[in-house]
């Protein structure tokens, strides 16, 4: 019972800090971008006329430039998957990431280089679903840029 319980605790252990560092690394461009758009934003006639009108800066905040940022947003964070994705695969790949009981994409492939010469399918396998994953995330963020830029 003792090691099962260690072996729960460790994993959530590694988990947490591995989500949170990737969180903590990807943050910082994220807010770079949606402040620059915010403060694009804020220079549009539609904020200037709510402004004149009287409204509040936090009402023009959440009512006028937030539902407009938030295409630009969404399209920004589909991009960051793919990038959280591959660290993730990356990291358990190098044994930095999580262990190997634990089904993730680096550690399977990491075991699957150790016996690439015998069954190679343990390593293509792995590596074809990294790829694809990571090909149909960037796809669907570049369609959602491209359909962002479209106006109806």
């Amino acid at each position: 019972w003792q090691r099962r319980n260690n072996f729960f605790y460790s994993f959530w252990f590694v988990t947490f800090f591995m989500i949170f560092g990737i969180c903590i690394a990807g943050w910082i461009d994220m807010a770079r971008v949606v402040r620059g758009e915010m403060i694009r934003l804020k220079e549009t006639d539609f904020a200037a006329a709510a402004k004149i009108d009287g409204i509040s800066g936090i009402r023009i905040l959440f009512r006028h430039l937030l539902p407009n940022a938030l295409g630009m947003i969404v399209v920004n964070f589909l991009f960051l998957i793919p990038q959280a994705i591959f660290t993730e695969a990356f990291l358990s790949f190098l044994g930095v990431g999580l262990s190997a009981p634990t089904a993730s994409l680096g550690t399977l492939i990491q075991e699957g280089r150790d016996r690439m010469i015998l069954y190679p399918c343990e390593l293509l396998a792995p590596l074809i679903t990294l790829c694809v994953l990571l090909v149909v995330f960037h796809i669907l963020a570049m369609a959602m840029e491209r359909r962002g830029g479209q106006t109806d």
